[in-house]
């Protein structure tokens, strides 16, 4: 019986093995051994371009420069895989404990911590007595990460041309404790030898201000620090400079004939809006107007009884100048044009008159007032209408000069400039022509001044900037100031009894006071007032 069964087995494996045998012959028989895929290395076509993504992911070639010289300058793949290095005088590492504390059991870390259980107070004081065992409980940070206020320097730089120096006065917030300041002018770079000395930094500690622009070139080096009450002061000497002060101190009038003349502007567009004013293509030319006081003028040319005027002159002192069709004329901040130059959809006529002169409202559709219009007859019989447009409402539009940027503080400091070439009256009162109220008391004190500044906020002006000013004296007109008497508000500042009037609307007297008040915030604390004004200053082009 044991036999049987052992033959049985015997033959029922030799089956099983026919079988698979028959599988794998019926398998073999279907194959075609040229579909098998065969690996082959991969070998990029050096000319062949790549797509952005590719050479972002493009490694470095094993005989790059960059692994013999790490001077080498980086491509692009290059400088995107490269690690910055990481400085040693940045980071602390934790404390190695020198003996083997007993095992504790440990909270969840699916816990929430402890310290929003405790005040504030006790928070901070207990998280800094904790300590770490080892390196992956306490990761590398930066060694002046825990400072709660920014290394933060607010400076005004002025440059005194005449005294050969530059004077800077600065406050500083988040100083390391314990440790003077130190001031350093830059050097020049190799490259360029006759550049640099126009940049200063402030270090305290391990802490260091970004570059702070300087109007002027100075000697490079450690600078002297001198600790006033509240700010700190620098004195530097300037160096000898190749332009002229002679022609900086007598800039060419803004936009007038010759330079609009040049720039050839295919329209004027609204300052506000952008939308087209003026149609200039319609301009044959441009003439520069006298100045506003040539009448005044002439009278003090006119010495003798029995001298007689130019006929000319005798009828323009009359009537005015009054631009012809084709032609604008073009005075100090603003261009007369005739009615045919204008695009009168885009306009809004004001009917009633706001002065003695007849002279009425002119507003874009936006709102923003551009100038004002008036009527008269002209030789032919008929009416013809004449706009004064303000230079500092429009910008012109030109396909052959780029786009000008100037200030709208410039337009009011050329208007203040005009007074003084005529009367030597250095103070001002700017009104509002909508109530015709007095707004801002304003001393011209120094027309023309290089400074560089950094301000606190940045609102009405640039944060930072290197700019030609005019420094000034002013005080904002409040409302509790309406209704005291104008008299006796100006006999309490010198000279103010005898100051010139300006007048503008009341949406320009907010932006003029918007650029005081934060030029003033640059000063410390105790140099923003002087003789009962704030201190300030008024962006020129």
């Amino acid at each position: 019986m044991q036999s049987r069964l052992e033959k049985a087995k015997l033959r029922d494996v030799a089956k099983r093995d026919a079988f698979v045998q028959q599988l794998v012959r019926h398998s073999g028989a279907g194959r075609i051994y040229g579909q098998d895929a065969i690996l082959h290395p991969r070998v990029k076509d050096p000319e062949a371009l790549l797509s952005l993504p590719e050479f972002i992911r493009e490694g470095l070639p094993p005989n790059s420069e960059r692994l013999k010289d790490p001077e080498t300058l980086l491509t692009l793949p290059e400088f995107v895989k490269e690690l910055p290095p990481v400085r040693q005088d940045e980071i602390t590492l934790p404390p190695i404990p020198t003996t083997k504390s007993k095992k504790s059991r440990s909270r969840s870390l699916s816990a929430p911590p402890l310290s929003w259980l405790r005040p504030l107070s006790s928070s901070k004081s207990n998280s800094s007595q904790g300590s770490s065992s080892g390196i992956s409980s306490v990761q590398l940070q930066p060694k002046f990460g825990d400072q709660s206020t920014s290394f933060d320097v607010v400076y005004v730089a002025e440059n005194h041309e005449n005294l050969q120096h530059v004077l800077v006065f600065f406050t500083v917030t988040g100083a390391y404790p314990g440790v003077d300041l130190e001031a350093e002018v830059l050097p020049p770079f190799p490259e360029h030898p006759s550049e640099g000395g126009d940049h200063l930094l402030i270090k305290s500690g391990p802490y260091c201000s970004l570059p702070l622009m300087l109007p002027a070139r100075t000697t490079p080096g450690k600078k002297e620090i001198q600790v006033q009450s509240g700010h700190y002061e620098i004195r530097l000497s300037t160096l000898p400079s190749s332009s002229s002060s002679d022609t900086a101190e007598s800039p060419t009038p803004l936009l007038d004939a010759s330079h609009l003349s040049s720039m050839n502007p295919t329209s004027f567009i609204c300052a506000s809006c952008s939308l087209p004013l003026i149609q200039s293509t319609k301009i044959d030319h441009y003439r520069d107007l006298p100045s506003e006081h040539w009448e005044e003028l002439v009278e003090a040319w006119m010495c003798h009884t029995d001298q007689s005027l130019h006929e000319q002159v005798v009828k323009t002192g009359k009537t005015g100048f009054w631009p012809a069709p084709g032609q604008a004329l073009v005075g100090g901040s603003y261009i007369l044009f005739d009615n045919s130059a204008m695009s009168t959809n885009n306009l809004y006529h004001a009917k009633e008159a706001s002065r003695e002169d007849n002279w009425h409202l002119a507003r874009c559709l936006c709102g923003a007032v551009f100038g004002r219009y008036q009527e008269k007859p002209s030789e032919e019989g008929d009416v013809r209408t004449a706009y004064r447009v303000l230079k500092y409402a429009v910008r012109p539009v030109s396909s052959t000069a780029e786009c000008l940027k100037i200030p709208l503080s410039a337009f009011i400091v050329e208007d203040m400039t005009e007074f003084v070439q005529a009367h030597a009256s250095y103070r001002f009162i700017i009104s509002d022509e909508e109530e015709e109220r007095p707004r801002i008391l304003m001393w011209l004190f120094k027309p023309r001044i290089r400074l560089a500044y950094t301000t606190p906020t940045s609102r009405a002006i640039p944060k930072s900037a290197s700019v030609v000013a005019a420094k000034v004296l002013y005080k904002l007109i409040s409302p509790s100031d309406a209704n005291v008497d104008l008299k006796s508000l100006l006999n309490k500042y010198p000279g103010f009894p005898q100051a010139e009037y300006l007048s503008y609307p009341m949406s320009i007297c907010r932006r003029l006071a918007g650029f005081l008040k934060q030029s003033n915030t640059a000063y410390p604390e105790r140099l923003r007032m002087m003789t009962g004004l704030e201190v300030g200053w008024l962006q020129r082009a």
